[in-house]
């Protein structure tokens, strides 16, 4: 009985040092910014920029492919001059005449070889 007497005078005294008004002021306070932190929490789940459908998102992504392959099917190509007219054709125009006889050592092996088959030919006949 002592110890509940001693619990009811310890209760009595944190009620007279507690104030009513201050303990409400409190809790406001803190539904305050727990309905500060659950509409941050809102805006923050939501998606951000524009929102695309899929369709688009593949159909942009077709299009990088497409520019992506060009790129690498035209590395390391020459570029061709457009609009020159007639200039490279102009240009063959002061070309020498194509040779019309074989170089010489050529005509040489090409003889050599000629008078080898001359030769096998004749063996065989024999």
């Amino acid at each position: 009985l002592k110890a509940m007497k001693t619990s009811a005078k310890a209760m009595q005294n944190t009620v007279k040092e507690s104030d009513l008004d201050k303990a409400d002021e409190v809790m406001e306070d803190i539904n305050e910014q727990m309905d500060t932190i659950n509409e941050m929490n809102n805006l923050m789940s939501e998606p951000l920029g524009q929102m695309m459908d899929d369709d688009e998102l593949e159909a942009e992504l077709a299009e990088l492919e497409e520019l992506e392959a060009d790129e690498l099917l035209n590395d390391g190509l020459p570029e061709v001059a457009m609009n020159k007219g007639n200039a490279n054709l102009d240009a063959l125009g002061n070309l020498e005449d194509a040779p019309t006889k074989l170089p010489q050592k050529k005509q040489q092996e090409d003889d050599e070889l000629a008078e080898l088959e001359a030769m096998m030919n004749w063996l065989n006949w024999k």
